[in-house]
């Protein structure tokens, strides 16, 4: 990175001038002294290094290092009380990687300026009072720092010292700070206005925050967590219906972070000591009633789709926040809930009885050859059926229809309740199948198969043995023992005296044969829309 460097032979400079008595251009200025008119003389003795970064809209930001670390700041470009003003700044270390500089603006602490190293490259960030609060990125103007007029910038910092400017922006001038936050406030409202299509007034009860909360917080940013968060929810119909109601919002400082509405009142009552107040905040909108229902159940009927064949092949994908995300499928009332299967995208579902090998094999634990999915394709208003191989198109609902179908949808729990748990077979292709069902409450419920491919029946059950070593299953025809000792699987049919050694049949790798070969599940509905299609 190239640098402006100031030789030895540069080492004095001597700029004589008059400063003007009345400090016209200060935007807060003292009167001046005669000491003021002295001729200001500067050295260029001290200086380490003077760089010039720049930053969209026209943003120049010009760092004049000293030897003792502090450093001179000169922002230009944007619109604040520090325009053009040459701030005297300290370095602040923030670990290795990390150099702050602060000045004291409006009576408390700013870190103005701020450069990181990441990822093998530097970084260069501004912050400044009416500034964006994420700060302005900036990058290093190599032309502008080889022009630099230093010694400029020293006269200019001297004469604004002098004439006090630089004190009055040090000093904490509450009026001047309480409009500054309004400011922060009005560009807040204007994204909440851009998304929510209505404009409130925003009111700050200035009264409920003393100075010295005004000194150690961000009122605006504080303020702010309601404006974001209707921001966000007005992504939705339903959070614009909410919001038109809103005529005017207002904050004040509390004990306790709290929000209600008051007539046509958003009414916020912020505690600086709450702890995630976005997501809380977001919490407690979203608990707000709107039209019999809290919000967050109309964003989420919002975000739900509804497609169908017709009126008696329905089918509903919600989102994570719904009471039953994820796939439901029914007859336009009741619905078989099928679920989300767990870091899946929306619409996957488990219907092992059609494969595609196409599909990927090992994809976050699933094996997706065996698994189906709805697709929404909102540009055509259109749904896409994948049913192994087979394409079923179907018609994705109008928000009218999708409210009238979950105002009367009733959930029930899909008709298969029973999932895979061992497999073996003879060598001479009798097989033994075990399943169990698939909820907390029956997960011990076993059932035991016996036969030949395609004609495997139930054996009555008379107990069950489990333990570190395996299970032992007794049927009034005989006991299937299965063992499972440092990962390694057998299984063994014990009849009339007789232990029949079986081989071992992987269940992960047989869903296929499992499901549409061994003839248990055949003709059982999966409560899917497969069943259909």
């Amino acid at each position: 990175m190239a640098q402006v460097t100031l030789h030895r032979s540069l080492t004095l400079l001597v700029v004589s001038l008059f400063v003007a008595c009345s400090g016209s251009q200060a935007t807060r200025s003292t009167p001046a002294t005669a000491v003021d008119q002295a001729p200001i003389q500067v050295s260029t003795e001290g200086v380490r290094r003077a760089r010039v970064f720049t930053g969209d809209g026209g943003i120049e930001v010009t760092v004049v290092q000293m030897n003792d670390d502090s450093a001179l700041i000169r922002i230009r470009g944007l619109a604040t009380t520090i325009e053009d003003k040459v701030l005297s700044c300290k370095l602040v270390q923030s670990g290795s990687e990390r150099r702050s500089y602060s000045t004291m603006i409006d009576g408390r602490q700013w870190y103005v300026f701020q450069t990181q190293q990441r990822w093998g490259r530097q970084s260069y960030q501004l912050y400044a009072p009416g500034g964006p609060r994420g700060g302005i990125s900036l990058s290093f103007d190599d032309k502008k720092s080889q022009s630099l007029d230093v010694p400029e910038v020293l006269v200019a910092h001297e004469k604004q010292k002098r004439s006090g400017e630089l004190d009055a922006i040090a000093r904490f001038d509450r009026p001047a700070t309480e409009k500054r936050h309004e400011a922060e406030l009005a560009r807040d409202l204007e994204a909440m206005a851009r998304a929510c299509q209505t404009k409130p007034q925003v009111q700050v009860d200035w009264g409920s925050i003393d100075d010295q909360t005004l000194l150690k917080y961000s009122v605006s940013g504080y303020c702010d967590a309601p404006l974001d968060a209707l921001r966000h929810v007005c992504e939705h119909a339903s959070g614009k219906r909410f919001a038109a109601q809103i005529r005017l919002f207002r904050c004040r400082f509390g004990n306790k972070s709290q929000i209600h509405l008051d007539g046509g009142a958003l009414v916020f009552d912020v505690a600086v000591k709450t702890v995630n107040l976005d997501q809380k905040v977001r919490e407690m909108l979203q608990g707000m009633q709107l039209e019999g229902k809290t919000l967050a159940d109309w964003v989420a009927i919002d975000k739900t789709d509804v497609c169908y064949k017709d009126d008696k092949h329905v089918a509903i994908l919600a989102p994570t926040a719904a009471k039953h995300p994820g796939l439901a499928y029914g007859d336009g009332e009741r619905f078989f809930y099928i679920g989300q299967p767990r870091y899946l995208s929306r619409g996957w579902f488990f219907d092992p009885r059609q494969v595609n090998q196409r599909h990927n094999s090992n994809m976050r634990g699933y094996d997706l050859r065996y698994y189906s999915y709805l697709e929404v394709e909102r540009q055509r208003n259109k749904c896409k059926l994948v049913c192994g191989t087979r394409t079923t198109e179907m018609t994705l609902a109008g928000r009218d229809k999708v409210q009238a179908v979950l105002a009367r949808a009733s959930y029930q729990p899909a008709p298969h309740q029973r999932r895979p748990y061992a497999l073996a077979r003879s060598r001479r292709g009798v097989y033994f199948y075990v399943d169990r069902g698939i909820t907390e409450n029956t997960k011990q419920d076993f059932r035991v198969y016996r036969g030949p491919r395609g004609r495997l029946r139930s054996q009555p059950m008379k107990d069950i043995v489990s333990d570190s070593e395996g299970e032992i299953f007794a049927t009034k025809n005989g006991k299937l023992r299965l063992v499972l000792r440092g990962g390694n699987q057998a299984a063994w049919w014990i009849a009339r005296g007789k232990r029949q050694r079986l081989v071992w049949v992987p269940v992960e790798k047989n869903l296929n044969l499992i499901y549409n070969e061994l003839g248990i599940y055949l003709g059982k509905q999966l409560g899917v829309p497969c069943d259909d299609f």
